[in-house]
């Protein structure tokens, strides 16, 4: 394909079909072949503009993939051992969700923020967001009222959102 860029005649009169009208054209020359020519010409220059296009844009995809890719498996296999080696009697399951869901973030500025809540509001954002509690039922296990549960929970929406603002 670059070749086609690069040398667009050259590509162009690989094709018999074109190379055909291209000889017609010279052999006759007229408005009709003229315009054929051109015609064929302008529809194998969007093709490779097209194909060129869709081959930059997989190649982009796929750097980003493998880049994401290497992050995560950098952050994550470290994060695996450990728990493997230091907490046998824990379930695993679990404890990879609490403990990773910062760390699998891919927004810097997001990580930090929710980095910077005290441990009650993380607990009630985890609660609320990833075990899908109600607020009643968080209120119960923190011995709080619901409302108060409530108010934490917007305090913390409004201070992630003014974060990925750029704000703090």
């Amino acid at each position: 394909m670059t070749k086609q860029i690069q040398k667009p005649l050259y590509s162009f009169l690989q094709n018999p079909m074109h190379q055909h009208a291209v000889q017609t054209a010279i052999q006759s020359p007229s408005l009709r072949n003229q315009s054929y020519v051109n015609q064929l010409f302008y529809q194998y220059q969007i093709e490779a503009r097209f194909v060129s296009y869709v081959n930059t844009t997989l190649w982009r995809a796929a750097k980003d993939f493998h880049k994401k890719r290497r992050n995560w498996t950098g952050q994550h296999m470290w994060e695996i051992e450990t728990i493997a080696i230091t907490d046998h009697s824990a379930d695993i399951v679990t404890r990879l969700t609490k403990t990773n869901l910062l760390a699998s973030l891919e927004n810097p500025e997001l990580h930090q923020a929710l980095q910077q809540l005290s441990e009650r509001q993380q607990m009630i954002l985890y609660e609320y967001a990833v075990e899908l509690s109600t607020f009643k039922e968080i209120a119960e296990k923190l011995d709080v009222s619901q409302q108060s549960v409530s108010k934490v929970y917007q305090r913390v929406v409004i201070r992630l959102r003014h974060a990925l603002k750029g704000g703090e």
